[in-house]
């Protein structure tokens, strides 16, 4: 299964949601993607099991804001964000004025009438940005946005 790990935070991507969905009939619905992800800390953990909460036009979006901050450039301070239409997943990473690196993932998780919420964030380097970003990357690629195909 296609997954990302970085810290405390594992995500795997299950599939789309709809895979034989025409993008030409409703976009959204050919794009989802089922999603479990997992964070843990010192403090406790929480798993997400499998939601559609990820879209794979905001996965990509995510892969092109890390392009830029892969190769250090003597940026001063930068952040990329997931963002996300459903609620249940984000991922921040930010460069801190002291040139640190900070990645903070967030889980939540309804569970009928409860719903919890965790969020973690560690600090890392430039090695475990990159790898973040080949991991990212290799997903965008295993799940393309599908569009409408257009009539020749």
């Amino acid at each position: 299964m296609p997954h990302v790990t970085l810290a405390g935070f594992e995500m795997t991507v299950l599939g789309y949601e709809f895979p034989d969905t025409d993008p030409a009939q409703s976009f959204y619905d050919a794009n989802w993607l089922f999603v479990e992800a997992k964070i843990g800390s010192d403090d406790g953990f929480i798993h997400l099991k499998k939601d559609a909460c990820l879209l794979t036009s905001e996965l990509h979006d995510l892969v092109g804001q890390l392009e830029f901050f892969v190769k250090p450039q003597g940026h001063r301070r930068w952040r990329a964000e997931l963002r996300t239409m459903e609620p249940y997943l984000k991922i921040h990473l930010e460069q801190d004025q002291d040139s640190g690196l900070i990645f903070a993932a967030e889980l939540r998780v309804d569970a009928g009438r409860t719903i919890q919420e965790f969020r973690v964030q560690w600090d890392i380097d430039q090695d475990q940005l990159e790898e973040l970003h080949r991991q990212l990357s290799r997903l965008s690629q295993q799940f393309p946005i599908k569009t409408a195909k257009e009539n020749p």
